[in-house]
């Protein structure tokens, strides 16, 4: 968890340019949303992958008031397309900013250390020097994800996911909260009960949330800027169960994204003020994605442990390790 705390951190502190000036153009807002919109895609994405993991370890639903107690892992890998972006595309349509002589290219939030000089003409006599943040040269990020499922009627379970406001330091704190349906569907299939498997179908939504106060990304009432990111899930998924071994897997879509929150202007390292109703409108990660998720769970006495990989459409695979305790 703290490393994806670091990881925004320093995303936080490096977004900078060389002097402030309060943009107002609405061409020049439209540009530099886009530009902080692509940096931190990634983020966004991989994040929301981590996200939509962990939600199962059988496709069988528990009795009535049968429950279940899970915590997962989930290392999400960062595809090359994840590490950088064309600016030159952003800024294309806008005189008023003048690519690096040197690359058309810079690093994304996972990228590595290489970030480009861009720069924005105030005016016919003035301009300042944008230098785009560093990428971290991360290809894997970790999303922890704790779960609560509780059978009820018609062979459904309702999976609630929450991890509390923790605070890390003096600057960030990050919670998490999410709930998810599992619905098995043999019941509606004739002569369906004596098919060897189980198989339903689940629909789940995560919400992250994630506050700083870090002086290189401040808002003009002293306010903590806050990052929220969503995620949404439908998959069907099959289970079948061998003496202590579970075999699980699904074929789903997932849909991710990620916005900026706050309630005064944002200035970004004393250099680059923006409206706040500009910020807020300016969204990152979005994405729509499909999955394949297979694993294997082995109950040990009381606890489950059990292992899954999730291949994505995008390129974001997730390779998940958890842990669980059930009853009825």
């Amino acid at each position: 968890m703290k490393y994806i705390y670091s990881i925004i951190a320093v995303i936080l502190m490096s977004l900078s340019s060389s002097a402030q000036q309060n943009i107002v153009s609405s061409e020049d807002i439209s540009t530099t949303q886009n530009l902080i919109s692509e940096y931190l895609s990634p983020l966004g994405e991989g994040i929301g992958t981590g996200l939509n993991c962990g939600w199962w370890t059988t496709a069988k639903p528990h009795k009535i008031l049968g429950f279940d107690l899970s915590i997962s892992l989930n290392s999400v890998e960062i595809p090359e397309s994840g590490l950088i972006f064309n600016y030159e595309d952003v800024i294309y349509d806008n005189n008023n900013f003048t690519s690096d002589p040197n690359s058309l290219t810079t690093s994304t939030v996972f990228g590595d250390a290489y970030n480009a000089n861009i720069t924005y003409n105030v005016n016919s006599s003035s301009n300042i020097n944008i230098v785009m943040p560093q990428g971290l040269n991360v290809k894997n990020v970790i999303v922890p994800t704790l779960n609560l499922g509780i059978g009820v009627i018609k062979k459904t379970d309702i999976v609630i996911r929450y991890i509390p406001e923790i605070k890390f330091k003096e600057y960030l704190s990050m919670q998490v909260f999410g709930g998810g349906v599992k619905h098995d569907i043999l019941q509606y299939i004739p002569v369906a009960n004596k098919l060897p498997f189980d198989l339903s179908v689940m629909s789940n939504f995560t919400n992250l949330s994630v506050k700083t106060n870090i002086s290189g990304l401040s808002t003009s009432n002293g306010s903590d800027v806050e990052i929220k990111c969503k995620a949404f899930s439908t998959n069907v998924i099959a289970s079948k169960k061998i003496a202590l071994i579970t075999l699980f897997g699904g074929i789903g879509h997932n849909y991710t994204y990620s916005n900026l929150d706050v309630d005064s202007d944002i200035i970004l390292s004393n250099s680059l003020s923006i409206n706040a109703n500009d910020i807020l409108t300016t969204k990152f990660g979005k994405m729509h994605d499909m999955k394949v998720n297979i694993g294997v769970r082995l109950q040990i006495l009381l606890v489950n442990v059990n292992a899954s990989y999730n291949w994505s459409a995008q390129g974001y695979n997730t390779i998940s390790f958890g842990l669980s305790s059930n009853l009825r």
